[in-house]
């Protein structure tokens, strides 16, 4: 039909100016509503950013509990496909406005809805490091979440967010706590004994099983083991920072969970993990075998949200042994802007300060690297990543010295 527009803002100013308030928000609600109406349901996400904004801007006239949780349900889609292109942020404001529609007694008569928006808009906002706000939507899905499993997106998003914050003792304590409620536990004291014995625990597990083998294995089903390896997953970047036998202890049971009751994407970074552990104690054949059998899983399951991490274990401590220094630059780049496009800024991160390693080792310009490394410095204090923000300072201090 035919489009129209005000000729200069100026005027549309103008227009605002003469309209009351309650007007303008009855106007926009009409315009949301006659959009809506307009649109079949295959075009409705070729319309929904404008339609759900003009609702929203007069969502406080509705009255109508079934219009005002079709507005929720719509904030929560035009979320979702903000996130899809790495809009956070108006994929944030969408899932705020979609949250205040709701009412307390929502959460009985509308649970899935309300755990829904409230679990993707935490994941939102740890995305844009908005820490504040994660923690108020994390607590009311701990206060009104009916189960372990349907708080399991919540302390995941709390368990990344202490990470970045720098309180890695309260991320590792939190997801162990977590973990042993999924039936996956870990020794109490932890001593050089106990990491060697669940290492020949691993390689008897291991024992008589091929890389195409593995490659093949069925995909893991068991919602507690699914779970286990998110979680297991989230850790495992910062871990080692905190203990560094526990660490090992997490890439082993990484390795035997996939072992025992099937594969996963998660499973890509368990492997990569092995990987780098096997090279630690000079078995470097093996350990390629182990990243090359990571980057078979992260293609198999499409794992594009998996990719920084495995890319920033596998070439950034096994593929080193192997190629040369500069052809780790590609991978750790192309690592850094998947996880800037997915919203996992951590694993980006930790390639970005790979990347400047390694551009500093094989002999790139220094004056051009000075450039790269203040874009991701600012990057990195945006987003308060204080771990490999000291990381990447101490590198630049380095060039510029």
């Amino acid at each position: 039909g035919p489009q129209y527009r005000f000729s200069h803002d100026q005027i549309q100013k103008v227009a605002y100016s003469l309209t009351s308030q309650a007007e303008m928000n009855a106007l926009h609600l009409s315009l949301g509503r006659a959009i809506l109406q307009a649109a079949s349901e295959a075009e409705i996400d070729a319309v929904i950013f404008l339609a759900v904004d003009q609702l929203d801007r007069g969502q406080d006239l509705v009255t109508d509990d079934n219009e005002r949780l079709q507005i929720v349900r719509l904030n929560l889609r035009a979320g979702r496909k903000a996130i899809s292109s790495a809009g956070f942020l108006p994929a944030s404001v969408f899932l705020q406005e979609g949250i205040r529609s709701l009412r307390i007694n929502d959460w009985e008569s509308n649970y899935d809805l309300c755990l829904d928006i409230y679990s993707t808009c935490a994941e939102t906002l740890f995305a844009l490091a908005n820490y504040d706000t994660v923690n108020t939507m994390a607590n009311v899905i701990f206060a009104f979440g009916k189960c372990l499993y349907d708080k399991c997106r919540a302390y995941y998003t709390l368990v990344c967010m202490l990470h970045a914050q720098g309180k890695n003792k309260d991320a590792v304590v939190t997801s162990l706590n977590v973990l042993s409620q999924l039936g996956v536990s870990f020794p109490v004291e932890i001593n050089g004994g106990v990491v060697e014995d669940s290492l020949l625990a691993t390689m008897d597990a291991l024992e008589g099983t091929t890389m195409d083998s593995i490659k093949r294995k069925e995909a893991m089903h068991e919602r507690d083991k699914v779970i286990a390896m998110k979680f297991l997953n989230a850790i495992s970047l910062f871990v080692h920072h905190w203990d560094r036998k526990i660490s090992v202890l997490v890439t082993f049971r990484m390795v035997e969970l996939s072992l025992e009751y099937g594969v996963c994407k998660e499973s890509a970074l368990g492997f990569a993990a092995f990987a780098s552990f096997l090279c630690t104690r000079g078995d470097l054949k093996n350990g390629q075998q182990f990243a090359n059998l990571a980057i078979c899983l992260l293609q198999r399951f499409k794992a594009k949200e998996c990719l920084p991490c495995v890319y920033s274990v596998v070439h950034g401590f096994v593929s080193q042994f192997h190629e040369p220094l500069q052809a780790g630059l590609v991978t750790h780049h192309s690592g850094y802007e998947v996880g800037m496009s997915c919203g996992d800024v951590m694993w980006a991160m930790m390639n970005a300060v790979q990347y400047i390693s390694k551009s500093i080792q094989s002999g790139c310009k220094l004056d051009e690297l000075v450039g790269q490394i203040r874009v991701y410095l600012q990057q990195m204090k945006e987003y308060n990543l204080h771990n490999v923000l000291l990381s990447a300072r101490l590198r630049l201090q380095f060039v510029l010295n």
